[in-house]
C-alpha cells in the first residue's frame, strides 16, 4: 500500500499516524509505548488517551455498520486496488449521510410539513437547496 511505501507523499511535516504498539516508530508513525517505557507517567497517559481514541473509533465504525448494512461485509469483497478505492468512496458517502441524518435528527418530515411538499421530480425547490447547504455548511 502507498502508506507503507511512500508515506512522505501522504503526510506533511507535522502529520503522523497513531498506531498500536505492534508498529515500529518512524517520522510518520507514532505507536503506543510498550515495556518499561510505558511505565513512565507521561507515556502511560499517552497510551491511555490513545486507547480511548481507538475505542471511540471502533464504536464509530460499529455505529456506521449498524446503520448502513452495505458496510458490514465490505472487507470480504475487496480484491484489488480499484475495489479498495471504490469502497473508500462508499465509506465516505455513508459517513456523510450519517452525519447529515444525525444533524437533522427526527426532524426530517417536520422540515416539509407545508401544503406543497417537495417531490423527487421537483429538484429546483429553493428551500431544499438551502436546507442541504445549511446542513452541510
Amino acid at each position: 500500500m502507498k502508506i507503507a511505501q511512500t508515506p512522505q507523499e501522504l503526510y506533511e511535516k507535522d502529520q503522523y499516524l497513531l498506531a498500536n504498539s505492534a508498529n515500529a516508530s518512524s517520522p510518520w508513525i507514532v505507536p503506543a509505548n510498550k515495556g518499561v517505557v510505558a511505565q513512565n507517567e507521561d507515556n502511560g497517559t499517552f497510551n491511555y488517551c490513545l486507547a480511548k481514541a481507538r475505542v471511540w473509533i471502533k464504536h464509530s465504525i460499529g455505529i456506521l455498520k449498524g446503520q448502513w448494512f452495505s458496510l458490514r461485509e465490505m472487507r470480504n469483497q475487496m480484491r484489488d486496488a480499484h475495489e479498495i478505492e471504490y469502497f473508500v468512496s462508499w465509506v465516505i458517502s455513508c459517513t456523510i449521510l450519517h452525519n447529515m441524518l444525525a444533524r437533522i435528527g427526527n426532524t426530517w418530515f417536520d422540515l416539509y410539513e407545508d401544503d406543497d411538499p417537495p417531490h423527487a421530480g421537483n429538484l429546483s425547490n429553493k428551500n431544499i437547496g438551502e436546507d442541504v447547504l445549511n446542513m452541510c455548511g
